[in-house]
């Protein structure tokens, strides 16, 4: 009886004691990786735990079977506030490291912070600005060269030049000559036979004019796939609303071959009357804008021309000149 009175008077022995486990009772879970933190445990002494353990975790369990328990004197009392009861040692198994941070090296963040850094995050990177800013340059860049040409049209009121073939004259043409130069049969070297060409260009732009330049130009005369003549052009100047005439003096065609075929039927077409003949014109020139010359550009003409016989005294039968346009290259 006095037992159960001590027991109701002692708030210390109200519930029995648990029986200890042994650490050998049951063996220890893996340790998942996780964060450590510090936990400040009773009587001032530091140890480490997990965040959010669970009720059934090893470090739990290594704490309930490590920790001694004081025992109560016979009344009851506990021991003096002054004196601490000494916690072992909590040793982690082997292969775990665990780092201890002081708490105000620990950096936390703040719900205002995380609300910056998810603005930080959440906006666009700096790449996409540098595309927007490229694409809206050549855009810009784009919209001045269209205005700018629409201001020269306006005010210049440029106008293609047109080509004409004036006339035509063949010599030392002689086509049996020709022909027996390609067979193999050997003859003493005939005299390189010309071709004397006039064109007509007329030059309608007011406010334009045109330098024609001889280094890089070229005329060729074709007969279907034959090469028979070619040559350059003269080099001269053409003011505004001009129509000048010149001349061009070509030489046969070093890569000539009038085979037997062919030569039939270049007869036959000098019997009717009618031999066509096809002309490449290329022409490097620079416009002049007032005082200011541009760069070289090459013009392109081809014409379709129909002479009645391979003589100085050739007459165009019918003709249809190309023009092609200027091209920057």
């Amino acid at each position: 009886m006095a037992d159960k009175a001590h027991l109701k008077t002692t708030p210390f022995s109200e519930k029995p004691p648990l029986p200890r486990k042994s650490y050998s009772e049951k063996p220890p879970l893996p340790r998942t990786p996780s964060r450590e933190k510090r936990v400040e445990p009773p009587f001032g002494k530091r140890v480490t735990s997990r965040l959010s353990p669970s009720p059934d975790s090893y470090i739990h369990k290594a704490d309930k079977s490590q920790l001694k328990k004081t025992p109560s004197p016979e009344n009851g009392v506990p021991p003096p506030s002054g004196k601490r009861v000494t916690l072992p040692s909590l040793s982690p198994p082997s292969g775990t490291c665990i780092v201890k941070l002081p708490r105000n090296q620990t950096h936390r963040f703040t719900s205002r912070e995380m609300a910056l850094r998810y603005v930080h995050l959440s906006r666009p990177k700096s790449s996409s600005r540098i595309y927007y800013m490229i694409f809206f340059s050549l855009l810009l860049f784009l919209v001045i060269m269209a205005l700018s040409a629409a201001a020269f049209y306006i005010v210049f009121r440029p106008k293609s030049p047109n080509y004409t073939v004036k006339n035509v004259s063949i010599r030392f043409f002689n086509l049996t000559t020709l022909m027996s130069q390609s067979s193999s049969t050997p003859s003493p070297p005939p005299i390189t036979p010309e071709f004397h060409i006039n064109f007509t260009a007329e030059n309608p732009s007011n406010k334009i004019g045109i330098y024609y330049e001889e280094e890089g130009s070229s005329v060729h005369v074709f007969y279907k796939n034959v090469h028979l003549f070619d040559g350059v052009l003269p080099q001269f100047y053409q003011p505004s609303e001009n129509v000048t005439v010149f001349k061009a003096v070509l030489e046969g065609s070093s890569a000539m071959e009038i085979t037997s075929s062919v030569h039939e039927k270049l007869v036959a077409a000098e019997k009717d009357g009618r031999v066509p003949l096809n002309l490449n014109l290329r022409a490097p020139v620079k416009f002049k804008v007032g005082s200011v010359k541009t760069w070289t550009m090459n013009v392109k003409v081809r014409c379709h021309v129909t002479v009645n016989e391979f003589t100085a005294q050739s007459k165009i039968v019918s003709q249809n000149c190309e023009y092609n346009g200027v091209h920057l290259w």
